[in-house]
């Protein structure tokens, strides 16, 4: 016999006639799955607890056949009633789902689950082990009265789902098919939800259960497919210190048959805001792009008109947060009450910006310009930041294992794409560019206005001008040293206004694939040197290290058995060797190259400054100011920007850790507030909003005003 877990439930009462409830009639005790799992030999033993009631039934269904019906009865005055499922029904694979019905004598009755609407859970169950199947990832047991159903991207499938994952049972949920170039694939990515039961699935121990997760094909990636890429990129995000969502490989039976490998993951909430570090209340404006070029930050989109572009994802908002989405793309365009250059200190969470765009290079995610981000407005912090979102664009490449770029798309091979710049204005993901195999141009026509709705004026604000030539850089504007030459797509002009706000048509339509945010930190001297050194700090903690190869090479132990299963499963043409084998013998090689040679110090294009060896006594405590609007200014008297991720303050008072990311630029200050960023920007004196500071915080504890203050590095 296996012994059952046992949960009381407190449930709402029922009456099988009329609207009222029945005092008295209670179901408090329901097993809800069998821990552990029967195997084909167990009977399956069902416990409730009753009060009130004279007849009370198990009912079961053995997959998706017809209930069944029997009595309960009680065992020596416990006031436990047991019925039991005969092996011989709960056959191995098989789906067991019930539930208990009490009616009392005026043939009342109450049921445990209620399943007082179509949404709401209709049963209890599992699934029987099935010994003839293993695997080396973990198992999800999924069962859809319509097995096409995860072939279906209809947004309101019927919630006929059961699924048992990580010893936990969930029922009639529903499901769906997701993507959008992806819908074309053999082997669909689909997302389940449980709809009105709210936030039912546990993904994790450490994780809040979650409303939706998804489950993603891995069909096809760029170069070899090594059907890995997603969750190797959520995993060196996390590594680096970037927001990341939990992600990991598992496997996916369909009633009972097998289904294949799919990454599991999930969207961002507000409890994996909370997870990252940020604050959700009061609720703020957070969107997920959706458009391509019009979802790009740019600054010409009415408010109007944001929902055609962006999907507004905090639900306490609706679309009284567009005119917030609107104001930032003209702040960071050069069009709002502040200069460009102080702006981006004002409204952007820096630190988090700039580590995520690090990262993204590192990686060579060459799909996130404008599309596959979120943007979010901490109001704790009253500023916005990029959140990543479908990663499985990272670690590009552009070829076959051995084979050659190609010149349609030459992710790897091509500056556009490869360069530390990309996303910029002058590094847009799809543009007429000039490759080794010749120019590459996208349709796109700028002056007519798409089916959908576009905005209304399509002229745009030109972010960057190009002298032609090369442009003598400084280590003020981001290349490594001074008096380096950059080439003009690469760099800014001496004689450049960071704050242009040239307005005009563009000549194609294409320039609009770069996002307007990354743009701006990159077009403003002080940011852009903020960027570049952690890109280094990153190249030489993960690339230098070899840390970033062994990332890859225990994701590919990972998946391995599974993804040659799963290839064959599916047909598809690819095989994890080799995706893995590209990686570590050409993507690696090559990017590594780049970024230590080509765009370092004495390559082609030295924009990223040299390494630099920790050392917080280069660093002063500045100005200190006490009290709940105080703060600690700690100045980078250097002529270069100087990355403090995970460095320390303690003394008088106070102490502070600085997060992933926080860079200080050079001859610059970094302003840590003693409440919070938002309090800092309303002081009436001073150091204050409106000046283009650098600001982090909150501090621990409030500054006494001393400066007997302690750096320390990590």
């Amino acid at each position: 016999m296996v012994y059952l877990r046992a949960v009381t439930v407190a449930l709402a009462l029922l009456a099988v006639i009329g609207l009222g409830s029945v005092q008295g009639l209670e179901v408090k005790v329901v097993t809800q799955t069998a821990n552990p799992r029967p195997s084909g030999s167990d009977s399956i033993e069902i416990q409730a607890e009753v009060d009130g009631s004279s007849v009370i039934d198990l009912v079961y269904v053995i997959n998706y056949g017809s209930e069944q019906s029997i009595p309960m009865s009680q065992s020596d005055g416990s006031g436990l009633y047991t019925a039991t499922i005969s092996a011989a029904e709960a056959t191995p694979g098989s789906m067991v789902r019930w539930y208990v019905k009490a009616t009392d004598r005026s043939r009342n009755s109450a049921r445990d689950p209620a399943y007082e609407d179509s949404e709401a859970q209709q049963y209890y169950g599992t699934v029987v082990e099935d010994p003839s199947f293993s695997a080396s990832l973990p198992v999800v047991d999924l069962y859809c009265k319509d097995p096409r159903a995860p072939f279906d991207p209809s947004r309101d499938t019927a919630p006929q789902c059961s699924m048992l994952f990580d010893g936990e049972f969930y029922d009639n949920f529903s499901i769906r098919r997701k993507g959008q170039s992806s819908l074309n694939w053999p082997k669909p990515k689909f997302k389940i939800s449980g709809n009105g039961q709210g936030k039912i699935f546990k993904v994790s121990p450490s994780a809040k259960r979650v409303k939706q997760v998804s489950f993603n094909s891995q069909w096809s990636e760029p170069g070899e497919n090594t059907f890995m890429r997603e969750t190797l990129a959520w995993e060196t995000l996390r590594q680096i210190g970037v927001d990341y969502l939990t992600s990991y490989q598992t496997v996916v039976r369909l009633n009972g048959e097998y289904f294949g490998k799919f990454a599991l993951g999930v969207d961002w909430t507000k409890d994996a805001l909370r997870a990252n570090g940020y604050s959700t209340d009061p609720p703020t404006p957070r969107f997920k792009s959706e458009s391509g070029e019009f979802s790009n930050l740019r600054w010409d989109i009415p408010s109007n008109q944001v929902q055609f572009y962006y999907s507004q994802k905090n639900d306490d908002i609706g679309s009284s947060g567009d005119d917030a989405l609107v104001q930032l793309g003209r702040g960071l365009a050069g069009g709002g009450s502040l200069p460009r250059s102080n702006y981006i200190f004002e409204w952007i969470n820096l630190p988090k910006t700039i580590n995520y765009m690090a990262a993204m290079t590192l990686m060579l995610n060459q799909d996130r310009c404008t599309k596959n981000y979120e943007i979010y407005l901490d109001p704790g912090f009253e500023q916005w930041s990029m959140l990543p979102w479908d990663v499985e664009g990272s670690f590009g490449i552009d070829r076959g294992l051995g084979g050659q770029p190609a010149a349609d798309y030459c992710i790897l091979a091509c500056e556009q794409w490869n360069s530390p710049l990309f996303c910029d204005s002058d590094h847009p993901q799809d543009l007429a560019v000039t490759t080794p195999w010749g120019l590459i141009t996208t349709q796109i026509n700028p002056t007519t206005i798409s089916a959908a709705g576009g905005p209304s004026n399509s002229g745009r604000k030109l972010l960057q001008v190009n002298n032609g030539g090369e442009t003598s850089g400084t280590a003020s504007n981001g290349a490594a040293e001074p008096g380096l030459s950059l080439p003009s797509q690469s760099a800014i002009p001496q004689d450049y206004n960071e704050d242009q706000t040239l307005k005009g048509p563009t000549l194609t339509g294409a320039p609009g694939t770069f996002n307007y945010l990354i743009d701006a930190i990159l077009e403003v001297p002080r940011s852009r040197a903020m960027y570049m050194r952690r890109l280094r700090t990153l190249m030489d903690s993960f690339i230098s290290t070899g840390k970033l190869q062994e990332l890859v090479t225990a994701e590919y132990n990972i998946v391995r058995e599974e993804a040659k299963k799963d290839a064959e499963k599916w047909g598809n043409p690819g095989d994890p060797d080799r995706g893995y084998e590209q990686l570590i013998t050409e993507q690696l090689p090559i990017r590594k190259e780049q970024l230590f040679n080509q765009y370092s110090v004495g390559g082609d294009i030295p924009l990223i400054p040299s390494s630099r060896a920790a050392d917080p006594s280069s660093l002063t405590i500045g100005s200190v100011s006490g009290g709940s609007d105080g703060y600690v200014e700690v100045r980078n008297n250097n002529e270069d920007a100087v990355d403090v991720s995970g460095w320390t303050l303690n003394g008088s008072g106070v102490s502070f850790k600085f997060i992933p990311g926080t860079v200080i630029p050079p001859q610059d200050s970094v302003y840590v507030a003693a409440t919070s960023v938002k309090t800092f920007k309303q002081r009436g004196s001073g150091p204050r909003g409106g000046q283009g500071l650098f600001v982090v915080g909150p501090l621990n504890g409030t500054p006494d005003g001393s400066t007997s203050i302690t750096i320390s590095s990590s």
